[in-house]
């Protein structure tokens, strides 16, 4: 759904959980890497801010380090970040593995440099002004307390008009019924607005 009708077809928002559970499992560079996505989704159209989302998750491992000297000492770069090689369920991420990512410096601050110029219109200078402002902080707190009240705080994946499409722990061998799962939902609600799109039709739902 990262591109198509169904995407076109409908809002997306993203809360991220900040509090002290997520900081003490993550580190306190989580609640960095919040702000930035949350300050991209703010001042972004929505194909630009999932798009730069996207590519930073599929850098994750690099968005633990603040310099790329600490990175490169554990071994870490963003191809082998990409390659999914340290993932807990050695997942590929999300960017091309033939793509050159020699210009990704693996660092929190490099990843975002990187994804927001391959994927927005905006700079890292915008977003790290943003990160670093009150409206940056906003933004972290009104995103935390709306992911803390859902479901106790735990990781809710998609809530579609008030349907929680979730996955188990077993994260690797059910990805891909949940992401059946999501985009049948979404075509089930985008139908009953009326909206019958071609990308859905595969599913037998109408």
């Amino acid at each position: 759904m990262s591109s198509g009708e169904i995407f076109d077809s409908v809002n997306m928002k993203v809360d991220f959980l900040g509090g002290e559970s997520s900081v003490a499992e993550h580190g306190e560079i989580l609640l960095e890497v919040n702000k930035f996505e949350l300050c991209a989704q703010h001042s972004l159209p929505q194909t630009e801010w999932w798009s730069m989302v996207h590519c930073m998750f599929s850098l994750q491992e690099c968005m633990n380090y603040e310099t790329t000297d600490a990175s490169s000492a554990d071994g870490h770069s963003c191809e082998e970040a990409n390659e999914g090689t340290d993932d807990d369920e050695t997942m590929t991420g999300l960017i091309g593995l033939d793509t050159d990512l020699s210009d990704c410096e693996c660092s929190l601050e490099g990843v975002v440099d990187y994804c927001a110029t391959e994927y927005t219109s905006t700079t890292f200078a915008e977003l790290d002004d943003c990160k670093s402002s009150n409206v940056g902080q906003h933004l972290a707190i009104a995103s935390t307390a709306i992911a803390e009240a859902v479901d106790s705080g735990s990781a809710v994946w998609v809530n579609i008009e008030d349907i929680t499409v979730s996955v188990s722990n077993r994260e690797h061998s059910e990805l891909g019924i949940w992401a059946k799962g999501v985009k049948a939902t979404a075509c089930v609600h985008l139908s009953y607005f009326g909206v019958h799109l071609e990308e859905c039709k595969e599913l037998s739902l109408y």
